[in-house]
């Protein structure tokens, strides 16, 4: 009797409340699943939330990078005319055999450290794979303090190293904005964060040119370097406020699944 009155009530319910029940049901289970306790889910969501945190520090890093990165490759052939001048004159005599002038070699000198500088960026590439964003913004703004504070009142062979040391950090920071940029944000608004960040790299590095005339002639290259150690030290407060849980691209799934949090939230 108890089996033909449950079949009764089954047949007494028409196509539409059994959708809306199976849908109810569906819905049920998807929530639970879709929605765990802990777990990679709420470490996407994590990941979420601090995105406006690690954009901030892109755009910070793109500014005081932007100038410091300006500041110096425009500058270091003067500083090395001024801070190197005794130590090309005697490799131009040295080389006398070839008619070399000084400007000549204080010219080859800055080229040199241009050249080893960019290396760096090899190295960043590298660390940005290995161990993420955070550490390796770390370590090159470190490297530029660092050498900043040393640099003044040095000259000859040890102002040639000290600069080798800052140009790279400033060039081995190069690609942490994009990696930043091209790991956390959505492709729906990828483009205009990147639009966004040369844009400000561009102001900066237009307003840098001003400022570097200004401080030199006022206070000196010495002066100069103290306020790119300042500019250096802010970005590195920045990477320890604002990138603390940025996780490490370690794997393409993960990448992924943060993709699809960007895509969803925007």
């Amino acid at each position: 009797k108890k089996s033909e009155k449950t079949s009764e009530k089954g047949k007494s319910l028409g196509p539409d409340q059994r959708a809306m029940v199976l849908i109810f049901v569906s819905r049920q289970v998807a929530a639970r699943a879709v929605a765990p306790k802990g777990g990679a889910a709420s470490d996407r969501r994590a990941a979420s939330r601090a995105l406006w945190r690690i954009l901030l520090c892109v755009y910070l890093t793109a500014t005081l990078g932007s100038v410091v990165f300006q500041s110096t490759t425009v500058a270091l052939p003067e500083i090395f005319e001024e801070r190197l001048q005794g130590l090309a004159q005697t490799l131009a005599q040295a080389m006398a055999a070839l008619e070399v002038l000084s400007a000549t070699v204080i010219g080859a000198l800055a080229f040199s450290v241009f050249a080893a500088a960019s290396l760096a960026q090899l190295v960043t590439g590298f660390m940005l794979d290995r161990v993420g964003a955070k550490p390796t913004l770390v370590l090159v703004t470190v490297v530029q303090v660092a050498f900043f504070l040393i640099m003044p009142g040095l000259t000859g062979w040890a102002a040639y190293a000290v600069a080798l040391g800052f140009m790279l950090g400033v060039f081995g920071q190069v690609p942490v904005n994009d990696f930043l940029i091209g790991t956390t944000t959505a492709g729906r608004v990828r483009a205009r964060a990147f639009g966004a960040r040369y844009l400000i790299s561009f102001l900066a590095l237009s307003a840098a040119l001003p400022m570097v005339a200004v401080i030199q002639s006022n206070w000196g290259f010495d002066g100069l370097f103290q306020v790119l150690a300042a500019c250096a030290a802010l970005i590195l407060v920045g990477a320890l406020v604002l990138l603390p849980g940025v996780p490490k691209p370690a794997h393409r799934s993960s990448a992924a699944g943060q993709e699809e949090i960007q895509e969803a939230k925007y």
